[in-house]
């Protein structure tokens, strides 16, 4: 842009405070965008956390009630013969005992406990007083399962706990559906510690180093929260004081979903408890938990402060060049005017500095005058449209961008809307440039206006989305890819039961075990592929939490072999430990968790009694783990994607068993441990 000597030293103001404003304005936007983008990514991770616990909590209950209707479908318990139904007690028991299910009785029809595993001297108590009893009584038959919360008498005497009650209905035939006309004849129950469950699902959850999560029913009472002493208190009244967290808590109780943001008493770690002398800003999300006939719900939330730490060293380059941009203007006015007329070359050489801080930057930037016409561009913008800037300048509106909504609407078909806004704003639109590509960008622009309020220019930033859009549509594929492989599981486990369930077969023994062994096989699959779901996504959206502590390398092999004893006993296994290796610093569960992966697949694709090798060896400073097998092998073309989601190889006898994600966890976990992973 061509430039003229100033005519007056007001003429040298105007131009310096029309920089600053641009700068200012351009500092100002980039902060606010950068900021909502972080808090906006954070919350949505959290909102990931709180569905994924929510569903494992859903998925928990849902098997003790399926375990709990098989029981109370069988004939010997219906009419309550003795010992047959004890020992099918005893194995429901050892069935749930590992999902922290503590007690296990029937009563019948009248109320009348009859049987109870944990505390046989309470048999023969009339229970028909309880609301659970009452309640159960009331359902139609297939009804679903009640839950009730309770206080331990006498073992565990003190501890909050659940208990689960089955309905049962007389049918006549073991393990038929009871029909809807069936004549009721008691109640299954089973009590668990409400820690079985928050020490499961909702403690561990942790968005940021300073976030946790809770849980509360649908009358505001406190299941779960980091501050003990928040246990059964009403949520809604310890929130007095906040009205906006307690309008989430409204909205939690009634089964809403959703993120929120809200101030509240700040978290102290140190202590355990809500400080009462200080208040931070808080991000939350939730998700609705139904179970039976009762609504949980689980918040995961974080100070907003860890979300902008995501961006502080943003804010601080950015700072650092709008400060230094403007104080570059104001040194170079004020020096400018006092020898205007002698060292005008040098006023011209400071101002291009200003531009070069312009034209340094990575955003698309251009300026428009008051006719839409183009006045100044930096090199981003040649890069985006091809075209020099000296065909760029002048130009209009229409001429620099065939600018499209999403809806397909040009949003240059009259004039740029800029120009009508009283200051400035934000549009996310998709631009097709003249070289004909179309980029997913955010423009962010600023109206310039002088002394009388009349409009002398327009800043326009443009910011490319194209990645932001990619990580939403890779979230999406994600839970579609979820949504398949845990429906498949499901699928089979539906099938089998409907099979055994159909009234008009009698099933013999031989065949009831088969199903209920594929069953059980299909529950197992789903119960691990919901792990490594969660475990995966704890990796990717939280990274690895450490806990890292110095192993001697042959402790960790030995751990990892022990867990596959079973496995490692049916194939010859050579192991190759180099002499003097050194101790690794490592959080050694999860690196055990990556040399079992490894050795079950090479076990899972080798032939029975073929020849599998683990060495560890030290090279350059690091430590190289490698195992190796005579299996089937691994095509070249399908090399560079064993380590995605899902991905399972393809071919004649490569379709095995699995979940798809055991190379992915490993993957996550060892670059997170600085190292790599690979194959040959």
């Amino acid at each position: 842009m061509k430039k003229t000597a100033p005519k007056a030293p007001w003429a040298i103001i105007t131009t310096a405070l029309l920089l600053v404003v641009v700068i200012l304005i351009l500092g100002n936007q980039s902060f606010e965008a950068t900021e909502k983008v972080a808090v906006d990514e954070f919350n949505q991770r959290q909102l990931a956390l709180a569905n994924a616990a929510a569903a494992g909590i859903v998925l928990y209950f849902e098997t003790l009630a399926g375990d709990l209707q098989a029981l109370e479908r069988m004939s010997d318990v219906q009419q309550f013969d003795e010992a047959p139904t004890r020992r099918e007690i005893q194995h429901t028991f050892d069935t749930l005992g590992p999902l922290g299910v503590n007690d296990i009785g029937v009563l019948d029809a009248g109320g009348i406990l009859r049987f109870n595993l944990a505390a046989p001297q309470i048999e023969g108590d009339d229970f028909s007083w309880r609301r659970y009893y009452q309640e159960a009584k009331k359902m139609a038959a297939g009804g679903t399962y009640l839950i009730e919360f309770i206080e331990f008498k006498g073992i565990e005497a003190g501890q909050e706990g659940v208990l689960v009650a089955i309905p049962m209905f007389e049918t006549g035939v073991a393990g038929s559906q009871p029909s809807s006309s069936a004549r009721f004849a008691g109640v299954v129950v089973c009590t668990l510690k409400l820690d079985a469950i928050t020490q499961r699902f909702v403690a561990p959850i942790q968005s940021s180093e300073g976030g946790h999560a809770f849980l509360i029913d649908d009358e505001h009472n406190v299941l779960w929260a980091p501050d003990a002493s928040l246990f059964g208190e009403n949520l809604l009244v310890e929130a007095e004081g906040f009205p906006a967290f307690q309008q989430v808590v409204k909205g939690m109780s009634v089964g809403n979903a959703g993120v929120a943001e809200y101030s509240y008493r700040a978290f102290d770690s140190s202590t355990g408890r809500y400080a009462s002398d200080r208040r931070e800003q808080v991000l939350i999300a939730y998700a609705p938990i139904h179970l039976g006939d009762e609504l949980w719900t689980i918040g995961v939330w974080a100070p907003k402060e860890d979300a902008r730490q995501l961006v502080r060293s943003a804010y601080h380059s950015q700072l650092l060049v709008v400060g230094l941009s403007i104080l570059t203007i104001l040194v170079g006015a004020a020096y400018t005017i006092v020898r205007v007329q002698k060292a005008y070359s040098r006023v011209a050489e400071e101002q291009n500095k200003i531009l070069a801080a312009i034209e340094a930057s990575q955003d698309t930037i251009w300026v428009s005058d008051a006719d839409r016409r183009v006045v100044m561009v930096n090199s981003a913008m040649e890069s985006l449209l091809g075209l020099r800037r000296e065909e760029l300048l002048g130009k209009t509106c229409r001429y620099l961008l065939t600018m499209r909504s999403p809806d397909g609407a040009s949003v240059c078909d009259t004039a740029c809307p800029v120009l009508h806004s009283s200051g400035g704003g934000t549009v996310e639109v998709c631009l097709s440039t003249l070289t004909g590509e179309e980029v997913w960008s955010e423009i962010s622009y600023g109206r310039v206006v002088d002394a009388s309020g009349r409009l002398v220019g327009v800043v326009h930033i443009l910011r490319d989305l194209t990645e932001r859009k990619e990580i939403e549509r890779l979230k999406d594929e994600f839970i579609s890819m979820v949504s398949h492989e845990l429906r498949t599981p499901l699928n089979h486990i539906k099938g089998f039961a409907t099979t055994l369930l159909q009234t008009d077969v009698e099933w013999d023994a031989a065949t009831q075990r088969d199903f209920l062994g594929s069953i059980d096989r299909e529950a197992d699959r789903l119960t691990d592929l919901v792990v490594k779901i969660l475990h995966l996504s704890r990796l990717e959206v939280d990274g690895l939490p450490m806990e890292k502590e110095w192993y001697q390398i042959a402790d960790l092999v030995d751990g990892a072999l022990q867990r596959l004893h079973s496995l490692v006993a049916d194939q010859h296994f050579d192991l190759h430990l180099a002499p003097d290796l050194p101790a690794l610093s490592v959080d050694g569960r999860e690196i055990e968790v990556v040399l079992m992966n490894l050795i079950e697949n090479a076990i899972k694709y080798s032939d029975p009694g073929t020849r599998i090798a683990l060495r560890v060896e030290s090279q350059d400073h690091q430590v190289v783990f490698s195992v190796a097998d005579k299996g089937i092998g691994i095509p070249p073309e399908q090399i560079g994607r064993i380590f995605e989601r899902f991905y399972r190889l393809e071919g004649a006898g490569r379709r095995k068993p699995g979940t798809g994600l055991g190379l992915a966890i490993c993957k996550r976990i060892v670059e997170a441990h600085g190292g790599r992973i690979w194959v040959e």
